[in-house]
């Protein structure tokens, strides 16, 4: 599993046993990503889920 966080984002990304498609990253394979980004201006919370990664800015 890798995470990052930075200021009002968080991102995980790891791998489980649905026979989706997969990449690798470093040493790991990847097939799923969730990203949470709270936007204090509008005052939510916007929850991102790829497989097997994000492909777009969060």
């Amino acid at each position: 599993m890798q995470a990052m966080t930075y200021l009002y984002t968080t991102s995980i990304a790891g791998f489980g046993a649905a026979s989706v498609p997969t990449l690798r990253a470093g040493q790991q394979t990847i097939d799923l990503q969730v990203a949470m980004h709270e936007n204090s201006f509008e005052q939510n919370t916007r929850v991102l889920v790829g497989s097997p990664i994000i492909t777009l800015e969060y």
